[in-house]
């Protein structure tokens, strides 16, 4: 807030909002008096990412979503054979498979309108969010990221992304 102030040196209307207790991932957004854009844009503080936002928000309308969450693919292999069956008979075996799972990559645009379901001064995260919303069949997509990102919540994680930093092209 001292470095920033209110933004007018950066030519932007900066507001803050602050937690008298720590309310996880989303839930501070409760405190929100008057929003004023019919969607938000929110994202972990500890990510870098050359993220194309616009093609976010274009998807985001074409889906007709209420909420859109950014993605990453993670890979896992795991070093034995997997066994495939049914009542006791195995029907394949891979050896030593690779999945791809779709990871939650901390950046989510939704709809404003929808902070009225988050609880008013309550501990409550993203992943809480998502799950009201998908268990009351409200559109939720998915936005595969194709460039680089990386949580520098950690050192190792930081010290990595400093040093791909300066080959990054961003939009």
């Amino acid at each position: 807030m001292d470095y920033f102030g209110n933004g007018e040196k950066w030519g932007c209307n900066i507001s803050y909002i602050e937690e008298n207790q720590p309310l996880g991932t989303i839930g501070a957004l409760s405190l929100i008096e008057n929003i004023k854009h019919q969607q938000i844009l929110l994202f972990n503080a500890d990510l870098l990412s050359n993220i194309d936002f616009e093609d976010m928000y274009c998807k985001f309308l074409q889906h007709e979503s209420q909420l859109s969450i950014a993605s990453i693919p993670h890979k896992i292999t795991l070093p034995y054979a997997v066994l495939e069956g049914q009542n006791h008979q195995i029907t394949s075996i891979s050896e030593k498979p690779t999945y791809t799972y779709f990871a939650n990559a901390g950046f989510y645009l939704f709809n404003a309108e929808l902070i009225k379901r988050i609880p008013k001064n309550e501990f409550y995260n993203a992943t809480d969010f998502v799950e009201d919303l998908i268990q009351h069949k409200l559109p939720v997509s998915s936005f595969p990221i194709h460039g680089y990102w990386s949580d520098i919540g950690s050192i190792d994680d930081y010290k990595k992304s400093n040093e791909d930093f300066p080959n990054l092209n961003f939009f």
